[in-house]
């Protein structure tokens, strides 16, 4: 919550202004604060443009579980994840639907080299299963996403261009898990090469 307190009213309302239909996914994946309350009071006057999916039942955190349920509720044709630590930014809604509406073969567009933006197409999502959710909890999810989704076929536009995530540690990263960030991470990317090397590109199977 206290990162969503930052960026999420500044998101919605820049993604508003520079395009008429856009809908936001927020998933509560059990989360100890008072997210509920802060939803209730803080969003209420975009109640109509958000989706709020709550986990009922406490499970072990997995951001890959989490990002697929927030992309399994969108409704649109083009998925954007955005960390709760991101900010969209001026001019990334714009350029998402230019490049959309230019036709042109299925795209993943990356916004952050360190992920936390990416839009993709519904179909080319889901094709490959979505987020690997036999990664690790945390840690190199985006980067394994882009990586079959390019085995997949899939054109990647990267825009190094943007604003700067809130600035977290690695502890505060991992801090559900049960393992340090940098363990999960580097599970996460040995899992990631072999799938790939042995030409396993759809996930969740």
């Amino acid at each position: 919550m206290w990162q969503l307190s930052q960026t999420y009213v500044q998101n919605i309302e820049q993604a508003l202004f520079e395009h008429d239909e856009v809908e936001f996914v927020l998933v509560n994946y059990w989360s100890p604060d008072d997210l509920d309350v802060w939803v209730s009071k803080t969003l209420e006057w975009a109640s109509e443009l958000i989706t709020y999916v709550r986990l009922e039942n406490p499970l072990p955190w997995h951001v890959c579980k989490a990002k697929n349920m927030a992309h399994s509720a969108a409704t649109g044709d083009v998925l954007c994840n955005l960390d709760a630590d991101n900010f969209l930014g001026e001019g990334y809604v714009t350029r998402v639907t230019r490049e959309v509406h230019q036709g042109l073969a299925s795209r993943l567009v990356g916004c952050h080299s360190n992920g936390g933006r990416i839009a993709v197409h519904r179909d080319d999502f889901f094709s490959i299963g979505g987020y690997d959710e036999g990664l690790a909890p945390m840690g190199g999810e985006d980067h394994d996403l882009e990586a079959r989704l390019r085995a997949y076929g899939v054109k990647v536009l990267h825009w190094k261009h943007g604003p700067l995530p809130i600035a977290n540690s690695n502890e505060q990263r991992a801090e559900f898990c049960d393992m340090p960030f940098e363990r999960c991470s580097r599970i996460s990317h040995d899992i990631s090469a072999a799938n790939l090397a042995a030409g396993k590109i759809v996930a969740n199977t």
